[in-house]
């Protein structure tokens, strides 16, 4: 259940959040997300969400099309910083 709601918040994130344009607004659908998560599911945030942000993607196995949660950050850079590399 757990990875469900991280997906499930991440995604909310992406659609919701990211369109938010002070840190009140964000902190409010922060708060809501706890909410929800505690009145509808009985899990606590904290427990589910363990790392921020949370970041998915298909782009660190190379196999396209695993949409998958990416928990090592520092991977994500070095990808990031190798793919800007090789493409100049």
């Amino acid at each position: 259940m757990n990875s469900f709601l991280r997906l499930w918040y991440h995604e909310s994130c992406r659609v919701f959040q990211d369109r938010l344009v002070n840190d009140e607004d964000r902190k409010w659908f922060d708060d809501i997300s706890k909410q929800k998560m505690k009145e509808d599911f009985n899990v606590d945030f904290d427990e589910v969400v363990t790392q921020t942000p949370l970041l998915y993607g298909d782009f660190m196995t190379g196999d396209t099309g695993t949409y998958e949660e990416i928990t090592d950050h520092t991977k994500v850079m070095v990808r990031i910083l190798l793919d800007r590399y090789t493409r100049y």
